[in-house]
């Protein structure tokens, strides 16, 4: 198996990500990795109209969304259990970020986008190295990964065009 330590790149030049022939998206671009914004807007219909379940999950996934993400973040994170660092586990962290994603589609409140932009930002600037020489670590972040990006993905439109604090 082998051994490294993930470094975060050196800051790229944003000038030349300007340059890129990207067409802006459109409101609701979403890859849709887990979930669409579409999708979303479908569910939040339902959930107004007091159609089960999606009224009672709601209601659920927005106390997660509601909840303050204060995690301590690490510039060289090492996993000493399978819930650590409890920023990327997902009974903690990702779950309440996610949330908060899913939430800006639900309710339309950019207050969660700009959540989410902050937390994604947070990591990116903060924790510059992954310690993957025990198998803990490899796990946890192969574990939590997915809903950051998922988490980035469906706040595309109301990131698009910002600056990003992060390395790249």
């Amino acid at each position: 198996i082998p051994t490294a330590i993930v470094e975060a790149p050196a800051r790229v030049d944003s000038s030349v990500l300007t340059q890129l022939p990207l067409p802006p998206p459109q409101s609701g671009t979403s890859r849709g990795y887990l979930t669409t914004p579409q999708e979303l807007k479908v569910i939040a219909q339902k959930a107004q109209q007091g159609m089960e379940p999606y009224r009672t999950y709601e209601s659920e996934l927005l106390e997660w969304a509601n909840q303050d993400w204060n995690f301590k973040l690490r510039a060289r994170e090492n996993c000493s259990g399978s819930n650590q660092p409890a920023w990327n586990d997902n009974g903690g962290g990702t779950r309440i970020l996610y949330a908060k994603a899913l939430a800006y589609h639900l309710t339309g409140d950019v207050r969660y986008a700009e959540e989410v932009k902050n937390i994604l930002e947070r990591i990116m600037t903060e924790v510059l190295t992954i310690n993957i020489n025990t198998e803990e670590c490899r796990l946890v972040f192969s574990w939590g990964t997915p809903e950051l990006v998922a988490s980035a993905d469906l706040i595309e439109d109301y990131w698009w065009n910002k600056t990003c604090t992060g390395p790249i």
